[in-house]
C-alpha cells in the first residue's frame, strides 16, 4: 500500500497534470557548464524543464489548500500533522514533526515563517499526550504542574500510540514511486527527474503507526511558496487535456479558497490512502473497551480515520475494525 500511495501521488498529482510538451525529449533536463561552482569550477549545473518544476510546486499549493488551521484542540502546534481522539476521555495524542535548520541541523521551534528546514533524520516525529480531560487537568494543577503536555510511557509507545517514522533516501523514495522493475525500466529521464524534484520538495518520511501497522502514512514537508509557485497553475493549464478532471476542477476553485497557513511558512502534512483515495490525514478516532483489571490493556473495538481528498477537497473516511 505504501507504494500505491506514493505512485498515485506522483502519477495523478505531478506527472499527469504536466503538459505533454514538458515530458518530451526536447524538454529533458540538460546540463550546462558552470564556472562558479564552489566545489569544482568545471562542475555542471542541472537545469530542469520549467514544466516539471511547476508540477511539483503546484502539488505544494494543492496540499496546503486541504489543510485546516491548527487550532483544533488546546495546545495544538503549527507542526502537529495528525492527532488521535479516544472514546475513553477528551485527552488526545498529538503527532508533531521534529524540524531542524537545513544548514546547521539545529532544532527549530516550528516551521512558521521559516525556510530551509527539514525533518530531524534520527527522530522525525514526536508523539505525546495533550491532557484535556478536566479531571486530569485538575489533578495536574493540584500537583503544581502548569503544562498539560506529557510524553507517552513505554507501554503506550510500544503497544498503542507509537509511530515509527523514517526519512527516506532519494533512491528509496524512487523505489516506492516505481515499485517494480518494469515500471523503473519504462520510466523516461524526464519522469525520473520529476520524481527527484518531488523528493527535494517534500523530504518524505514513511510512518507506520503501532495501532495501524498495515496503514502506511507519508509525512511531507512543504517549503514556503515562492513567486514561481504562484504561476505553476498557469504552466500546467497549457494543456488541460493532460490533467485529470478532478485536478482541473480543483484548480478552478482554488482562487476562491483561503489557505490556513502563511505562504512564508514551512508546513508539515500527512498523506495516505483513506478508503482507497489519496487524502490529507487529519485525525483518528479510537473506540475501546476499558479493561476490568489494572494489568490488562484496553480492547480496541474500531478505528475511524478522517481526512480530506487531495483531488476534490471533500471529506474522506474509513472505519477499521480489529
Amino acid at each position: 500500500m505504501a507504494s500505491s500511495a506514493a505512485t498515485q501521488l506522483f502519477r495523478d498529482f505531478v506527472w499527469q497534470p504536466i503538459s505533454p510538451s514538458a515530458k518530451g525529449p526536447s524538454n529533458l533536463p540538460i546540463r550546462r557548464p558552470s564556472n562558479t561552482s564552489a566545489h569544482n569550477e568545471n562542475a555542471d549545473v542541472l537545469v530542469t524543464a520549467p514544466g516539471l518544476t511547476a508540477g511539483v510546486q503546484q502539488l505544494n499549493r494543492s496540499i496546503r489548500r486541504r489543510l485546516v488551521a491548527r487550532r483544533r484542540f488546546k495546545d495544538d502546534h503549527h507542526d502537529t500533522c495528525m492527532f488521535i481522539e479516544r472514546s475513553k476521555n477528551q485527552n488526545v495524542v498529538a503527532y508533531t514533526a521534529n524540524l531542524v535548520d537545513g544548514k546547521t541541523g539545529a532544532a527549530v521551534a516550528s516551521g512558521a515563517k521559516r525556510a530551509d528546514v527539514t525533518f530531524k533524520a534520527s527522530d522525525p516525529l514526536r508523539a505525546y499526550w495533550v491532557k484535556i480531560e478536566p479531571e486530569h487537568v485538575a489533578r495536574r494543577r493540584a500537583r503544581g504542574e502548569t503544562e498539560d503536555i506529557c510524553e507517552l510511557n513505554m507501554v503506550e509507545r510500544k503497544l498503542a500510540f507509537g509511530c515509527n517514522a523514517s526519512l527516506l533516501t532519494k533512491e528509496k523514495f524512487m523505489a516506492e514511486v516505481l515499485p517494480d522493475k518494469a515500471a523503473r525500466s519504462a520510466a523516461t529521464a524526464a519522469e525520473m527527474e520529476a520524481i527527484a524534484l518531488l523528493y527535494d520538495e517534500l523530504h518524505p518520511c514513511l510512518c507506520k503507526f503501532v495501532a495501524m501497522s498495515s496503514w502506511p502514512v507519508w509525512m511531507v514537508r512543504l517549503p514556503p511558496l515562492t513567486e514561481s509557485t504562484s504561476t505553476a497553475t498557469a504552466a500546467l493549464d497549457t494543456d488541460d487535456d493532460a490533467s485529470p478532471v478532478s485536478m482541473r476542477a480543483s484548480r478552478e476553485g482554488e482562487d476562491a479558497e483561503a489557505m490556513a497557513f502563511n505562504a512564508n511558512d514551512t508546513v508539515v502534512a500527512m498523506l495516505a490512502l483513506i478508503n482507497g483515495e489519496l487524502s490529507v490525514v487529519e485525525s483518528v478516532y479510537v473506540s475501546s473497551v476499558e479493561p476490568k483489571r489494572f494489568y490488562q490493556l484496553p480492547k480496541v473495538e474500531y478505528i475511524e480515520v478522517h481526512g480530506t481528498s487531495l483531488a476534490t477537497g471533500k471529506p474522506t473516511y474509513e472505519k477499521r475494525t480489529t
